[in-house]
């Protein structure tokens, strides 16, 4: 248990004192794959790992920022293709006007 605001600096003890716990039941095999929330991601604690820690699987950004990108993508891009479908629109009202005046578009 701890006050700090989030979970990264407590990813390796928290590692620690579980595989204590599983030699104090008697249970030798060590922890090979450990899940993680975002909470507990940093740089730091996946690029020094030791050999002997386990893998670790941590979500990198939280599910909600993931949601809240992706919907800020889709709007984007729907934005862009109506801004793009009236595009054509206008090119092909402006073709037809200087067809219609004996003009060629091309």
């Amino acid at each position: 248990m701890t006050q700090e605001a989030n979970d990264v600096h407590q990813l390796h003890q928290m590692t620690e004192e579980a595989q204590e716990e599983l030699k104090g039941l008697g249970i030798e095999e060590g922890i090979s794959t450990e899940l993680a929330d975002a909470g507990h991601w940093s740089e730091d604690n996946i690029v020094n790992l030791s050999p002997t820690d386990p893998e670790f699987l941590v979500a990198t950004t939280k599910d909600w920022k993931q949601r809240k990108a992706i919907n800020c993508a889709a709007r984007w891009l729907s934005q862009c293709l109506v801004r793009s479908k009236l595009c054509v629109v206008v090119a092909h009202l402006c073709s037809v006007a200087l067809k219609q005046h004996g003009m060629n578009g091309d």
